[in-house]
């Protein structure tokens, strides 16, 4: 039986081209906390390695597999299919995010001064037509029909007055 690699989309054949580039195969382990390491590390779905199973030398860090569970090479991490971001990736994507962060920044800030902005005009439409009313009923009561209402930024606004014997209610329509 020929030696293969069993990890996905490595080639690598124990032959003389393999023994010539120093690629080495190993057995998987019998120990069951190790063995369960490098199943986990070469990550074949519903897969358990069998007698004739092999993973070669490219797999591990200096080409060598180590006993001890706090060392790097316990088992295998280096894998062609996991494809690591270069460095300007790495930096592409920085800078994206803070466009993004920026930009919704600004949106919350516009959001936020349109809001201020409607709040106060209504604050002033409301405020502004009581404190008339009121200054008219302080001068005269009978004359608190006869306000002229400054409506330079109110269009199509109509002010009517109804004096009655409880009060006297403008209602701005």
């Amino acid at each position: 039986m020929v030696k293969t690699c069993c990890v996905y989309k490595c080639r690598n054949v124990f032959n003389a081209d393999a023994r010539s580039r120093g690629v080495s195969f190993f057995r998987f382990p019998k120990d069951k906390r190790k063995r369960r390491v490098w199943v986990k590390a070469v990550n074949r779905d519903k897969w358990e390695p069998g007698d004739h199973s092999w993973i070669c030398s490219d797999h591990f860090l200096h080409g060598w597999h180590g006993e001890d569970p706090s060392d790097d090479n316990y088992g295998p991490t280096l894998f062609q299919y996991k494809v690591t971001r270069s460095e300007e990736d790495l930096i592409r994507e920085k800078r994206r995010l803070d466009r993004e962060s920026i930009k919704e920044k600004h949106d919350e800030e516009v959001l936020l001064k349109e809001r201020e902005t409607a709040s106060l005009q209504f604050s002033l439409l409301a405020h502004g037509s009581y404190c008339r009313a009121e200054e008219a009923s302080d001068d005269n009561d009978e004359d608190l029909c006869a306000i002229t209402t400054d409506t330079t930024d109110d269009v199509n606004i109509h002010l009517t007055c109804d004096s009655g014997e409880i009060g006297l209610n403008i209602i701005k329509y």
